[in-house]
């Protein structure tokens, strides 16, 4: 009922966009992807935790909220929509895009407003929990600290994903978002896990989201020499690589409908 109530009270363009955007996106995206060549750079830790039936906890930057979450849309991505009226629209838009969103703070400050989201992840098993750490508004490349409260409290690592094109769009925004091209060519690069003690202080928590900001850093330079041809494109030593045209990751075709995440006593939630 509540849900109903925010959704007639925007305005007609607004809620256009929250019935025209998902099934657009998704059409778009399915293109994209099927006409473009996939690159996945150091991804086997993650994959393989995730296929162990363990959560996973993705840090990426807001600027690729449109090509890394579409990567892994069969794995059932779990994300974070504030609490705000906004929040309650950008929920609904979630859903009918195949992501299942959870209703957490406004702000990513605190345990305290994110308790929504860690009692989620510590129900319900296999998790693949996705979030854009520098918020909705920014600063670009700022890790808020939402992240490692999720992380100290659910007892998962964070894993940092970077993502890059060819050939991109990219909007006059405070992100600068990208808008991937059909035809073209991705890489996606995954950073080494970012392990919260439980017990951590106020100290170890600011020291653990500068390492999660350096790693996205160290990412994001990655990305931007790829696809200059100055010599650093190509294979990274010592790092996995696989390539994929009409699969999501891993050359394994996963099932269009992805489960529902299961409660820890076995029924779907």
């Amino acid at each position: 009922m509540e849900t109903a109530k925010t959704t007639r009270e925007i305005n007609p363009f607004l809620k256009a966009i929250l019935w025209i955007f998902p099934p657009i996106y998704k059409a778009y995206m399915h293109f994209v992807f099927l006409t473009s060549k996939r690159v996945f750079y150091n991804y086997d830790s993650i994959l393989k935790r995730y296929d162990d039936g363990k959560s996973i906890l993705v840090a990426i930057w807001h600027q690729d909220v449109l090509l890394i979450p579409f990567a892994f849309r069969n794995y059932n991505v779990v994300t974070m929509v504030s609490k705000s009226d906004q929040g309650a629209i950008m929920a609904l838009i979630v859903k009918r895009m195949g992501f299942i969103p959870v209703r957490g703070g406004s702000s990513m400050g605190g345990t305290e407003a994110l308790a929504e989201v860690i009692d989620f992840i510590r129900s319900h098993d296999k998790i693949f929990f996705g979030v854009t750490v520098d918020g909705s508004r920014g600063p670009k490349y700022k890790v808020k600290k939402g992240i490692i409260a999720i992380a100290k409290e659910s007892r998962e690592p964070v894993y940092t994903v970077k993502a890059c094109a060819k050939r991109t769009i990219t909007l006059p925004t405070w992100d600068c978002t990208l808008i991937p091209l059909p035809f073209n060519e991705f890489a996606f690069f995954f950073g080494e896990p970012v392990e919260v003690p439980p017990e951590a202080s106020p100290e170890t928590i600011e020291v653990k989201r500068l390492e999660t900001e350096a790693e996205l850093m160290r990412l994001v330079r990655r990305s931007e020499k790829h696809f200059r041809g100055d010599g650093e494109s190509g294979d990274y030593p010592g790092e996995s690589k696989a390539v994929h045209y009409w699969t999501d990751m891993a050359g394994v075709d996963r099932p269009d409908e992805a489960q529902q995440p299961q409660h820890k006593d076995g029924e779907k939630g």
